[in-house]
């Protein structure tokens, strides 16, 4: 594949997503519904591809904060409901609703607002903050906003979700109390005679680790990327795959500078560790998303599968040291910076490393900036 003009570009498995789509279905049972959250442009996986293969597996609904990415998911034919996280002001409310997508409320003026917004048995979402501290009502005062939302006039209450994200073993035990919290709610809705079509707690962290819930869905989001959500001892990812395959590039210039020549040697050359004799240069800077790895790690990348030092990368442009090449390298030749090349890999938690950053974060920065490919079909 070549990308003539600027060619930087990542490689996404698409099998791979629907297979950990199915080990989801595996880990949560045949009868909970899926709620596969697809925010932040599917992580960083192309929010539309993403939407597209999993209407095709029959998701139960889609989710993402995002009104844009909604609408591009619906302007490529998929009809799949979208679940829009909380982050609307109530004058917004309506907006989405009448767009056709699911709203997430946390009071009652936006609640009334969905009512509002002119479609008959608009539905709406409660999000219920059951501990995490960030958005929702509070786990205290939500039943009775449930039961009056539940009894507003032009909405109709689709569904009752909560977020407990952790990264370790004292975050497990945090949210497996917390959950028992929120199914107490879920408890007192059934006493109350409130009856929704979904509710939800559980998210990626809760599946790996094995959490249980009364809720009837779970709304995975790293997992169904093959992304860890929490510490190796935390998060069973046996059987999920990594959906970003590889970042891949090629060079564009090889510059020969014979070792004759060092004594005058200035610019990116003098940032390498020993003399470097050749270097290679592929377009993918930090407009790109590209970062310098942390002070004092040697960083790489393959080229004919073999690890090449980065010496720098600048605004457009990083800067390889060729030296131990075999002299057959040359323009148009592929570098890969995640990913395999022959027997040797470069995988996202190195880059990770490398940049002393999450392996969500790598993917984030990369994403909207390199043109995505996805494997067939």
């Amino acid at each position: 594949m070549t990308h003539d003009i600027r060619p930087i570009w990542m490689e996404f498995d698409g099998e791979a997503l629907v297979r950990n789509h199915a080990r989801i279905v595996e880990f949560a049972g045949l009868s909970t519904k899926v709620i596969a959250s697809l925010k932040g442009d599917a992580y960083g996986h192309g929010a539309v591809e993403v939407a597209r293969r999993l209407a095709a597996e029959d998701v139960y609904m889609l989710s993402t904060g995002s009104m844009a990415e909604a609408l591009a998911i619906r302007e490529a034919g998929v009809l799949t409901p979208i679940l829009i996280f909380a982050g609307a002001l109530a004058a917004g409310i309506p907006a989405l609703v009448r767009a056709g997508l699911i709203p997430t409320v946390t009071d009652l003026e936006q609640a009334r607002a969905a009512a509002g917004a002119g479609v008959a048995d608009a539905p709406v979402f409660i999000k219920v903050d059951a501990g995490l501290n960030r958005v929702g009502v509070p786990l205290a005062d939500a039943l009775p906003l449930i039961r009056s939302v539940a009894e507003l006039p032009g909405v109709r209450l689709a569904g009752v979700y909560t977020h407990l994200a952790f990264g370790d073993a004292a975050g497990r035990e945090w949210a497996r109390d917390h959950l028992a919290e929120f199914d107490g709610l879920l408890a007192a809705m059934g006493q109350a005679g409130v009856s929704v079509e979904a509710t939800q707690a559980l998210a990626s962290a809760g599946l790996a680790a094995g959490l249980e819930s009364a809720a009837d869905s779970v709304c995975p989001g790293h997992i169904l990327y093959g992304l860890a959500p929490a510490d190796p001892d935390v998060a069973d990812m046996r059987g999920f795959e990594p959906v970003l395959r590889a970042v891949r590039g090629e060079l564009i210039h090889v510059g020969e500078h014979p070792l004759a020549d060092s004594d005058r040697r200035g610019g990116f050359l003098a940032r390498a560790e020993g003399t470097p004799t050749r270097i290679g240069v592929v377009p993918f800077g930090l407009a790109d998303g590209n970062r310098p790895p942390a002070r004092g790690l040697g960083a790489s990348v393959l080229v004919r599968g073999r690890r090449a030092p980065i010496i720098a990368v600048s605004l457009e442009h990083l800067t390889i040291d060729l030296s131990d090449d075999d002299e057959e390298t040359t323009i148009g030749d592929t570098v890969t910076i995640i990913g395999a090349d022959g027997a040797e890999n470069i995988t996202l938690g190195e880059v990770a490393g490398w940049w002393r950053a999450r392996e969500i974060d790598v993917i984030m920065s990369l994403s909207g900036r390199l043109p995505r490919h996805y494997s067939s079909p």
